[in-house]
């Protein structure tokens, strides 16, 4: 039996959290927006996934409001196998034992993808995910492991201009993401390997499967984590009943998703701490169609129409983005003396306000 797991976090404090350094992911302005966005796109493409057999698991803060809490359960009723889950710093996201009450005593593979509350996948997504797990399982019926990765991604900069009402859509132009988060899927023997997908960052998941040689050309730092984590998955093998050596390879352990249309949409706004992709490849913008625009994402375009021009350029916006520049700190490398944290905010400064300025 596979069971399949979506995993999306939702606005909750992680640890370490300073109000005094990020935004507080409880602030009433910012749940408003996300749960706007938790609507319009990862709530809308879910429902209307063709294959339902999935369980789809919604992290909350334990503090999340009760107005907030009840609105989305109300949102998520119709779909089963669907629970909001409070998050807790004392639990180890990066291995299956947190899904545990949720896990099928018949359950010998388990499949879990990450899925952003602001992000959607393609309709097809479960069923191609079950249909090429069943295909090889035909093959070998006690394979270890499998990555699925979505590389065939579009993103849409939602905010409200005259000349674009829905916002723009382009493709992913950043070439340093080798895989997006969205839709990265892991499916492994169960409960021979404890791993959920969130162990395999997709920063790096590209790099996990490449052979010594290849490793050795990227930046040291890059190398050494990778290394560290392959050592690990060998480890964890080798402390199983499997038949596998526990090297990854692309040949028998990653997948890339082939379809002819984008497998994920990744939405670009002004509450993502990703702002800047909003900055990004102007040139190749196309205004959104409710009619034309992501054809096999399933988008509540009827919503979109209606919240969208709470996401428009302002003058307020504007104001809040040049406060926080100064009142968060954006990560730094230990050690870093005044003069080069006041240059890196004042280059981050002058880059969001290029940005914003040319967003038409």
């Amino acid at each position: 039996m596979i069971q399949h797991f979506i995993i999306s976090p939702f606005s909750y404090r992680r640890p370490g959290f300073n109000k005094n350094k990020w935004p507080d992911p409880l602030n009433v302005h910012i749940l408003e927006h996300r749960l706007k966005l938790f609507e319009i796109v990862t709530l809308a493409s879910l429902k209307a996934q063709i294959r339902k057999d999935f369980s789809w698991v919604i992290i909350v803060d334990p503090k999340l409001p009760d107005k907030f809490r009840n609105r989305m359960h109300n949102l998520i009723k119709e779909i089963r196998n669907t629970r909001l889950h409070d998050y807790s710093p004392e639990i180890d996201e990066n291995n299956l034992n947190w899904l545990k009450t949720y896990i099928s005593p018949q359950t010998n593979y388990i499949t879990t993808t990450i899925l952003g509350c602001d992000d959607g996948l393609f309709r097809g997504f479960t069923k191609y995910i079950h249909e090429n797990i069943n295909a090889l399982h035909k093959k070998n019926e006690n394979f270890p492991m499998m990555v699925f990765a979505c590389k065939n991604v579009v993103q849409w900069d939602f905010f409200y201009t005259e000349n674009a009402p829905l916002g723009y859509q382009k493709p992913w132009t950043r070439k340093k993401t080798l895989t997006v988060g969205t839709g990265l899927t892991l499916c492994c023997k169960y409960p021979e390997l404890d791993y959920s997908i969130n162990g395999f960052g997709h920063h790096l998941i590209d790099y996990l499967f490449m052979d010594d040689s290849s490793l050795r050309k990227l930046d040291a730092e890059i190398y050494d984590e990778v290394k560290t984590k392959q050592e690990e998955v060998r480890k964890r093998v080798q402390q199983s009943s499997l038949n596998w050596d526990g090297v990854l390879n692309f040949d028998d352990s990653f997948h890339v998703i082939s379809t002819n249309y984008p497998q994920a949409l990744v939405l670009n706004h002004f509450g993502n701490v990703r702002y800047k992709r909003l900055f990004e490849a102007p040139d190749l913008r196309i205004a959104v169609n409710a009619k034309n625009s992501f054809p096999e994402i399933a988008i509540d375009f009827a919503l979109a129409t209606k919240y969208i021009q709470s996401f428009q350029r302002t003058i307020p916006l504007f104001l809040r983005f040049l406060k926080n520049s100064f009142k968060y700190n954006p990560a730094s490398k230990p050690g870093m003396c005044f003069k080069e944290r006041f240059n890196n905010k004042m280059k981050r400064l002058r880059s969001f306000t290029k940005g914003f300025r040319n967003l038409k």
